[in-house]
C-alpha cells in the first residue's frame, strides 16, 4: 500500500513539473506571424549599406569574445562596450524604430 501511495505522489509531481516546463516554453517563443511582422519592423529601419557592415562586424567581434573567462565586472563592461558601439551606428529616427520594435516583441512575449 505504502509503495502504491510513493509511486502515485512521484508520478504526480513529475506530471506537474513537466507541464510547467512546457508553458515557460510555449510563452517564450513567438509564433511565425509576429517573426514575420517583427522582421516588417526591422526592414523599416532602411539600414545602409556601411551600418550593416559595422553592425556585422560588432556583432563577430561580440561572439569572438570569450564573456565565460571574465569576472562579472569586466563582463558587465563589455557587454555595455558593445551595445554602445551598436547603438552609435543608428541614426536617431532609426533608435525609435528599434524601441518600438523592442516594446512590441515583449508585448507578444507577453500574451
Amino acid at each position: 500500500m505504502k509503495r502504491i501511495f510513493l509511486i502515485a505522489i512521484t508520478l504526480i509531481a513529475f506530471s506537474t513539473i513537466s507541464v510547467a516546463q512546457n508553458k515557460k516554453k510555449e510563452t517564450e517563443k513567438l509564433s511565425i506571424v509576429e517573426k514575420q511582422e517583427l522582421k516588417k519592423d526591422k526592414e523599416a529601419l532602411n539600414l545602409t549599406k556601411a551600418q550593416k557592415l559595422e553592425l556585422k562586424k560588432i556583432k563577430k567581434e561580440r561572439k569572438a569574445t570569450d564573456f565565460k573567462s571574465m569576472s562579472k565586472a569586466d563582463k558587465k563592461a563589455a557587454k555595455k562596450k558593445f551595445k554602445a558601439r551598436k547603438k552609435a551606428v543608428y541614426t536617431e529616427e532609426q533608435r525609435e524604430i528599434l524601441k518600438a520594435i523592442k516594446k512590441k516583441k515583449k508585448a507578444f512575449k507577453n500574451n
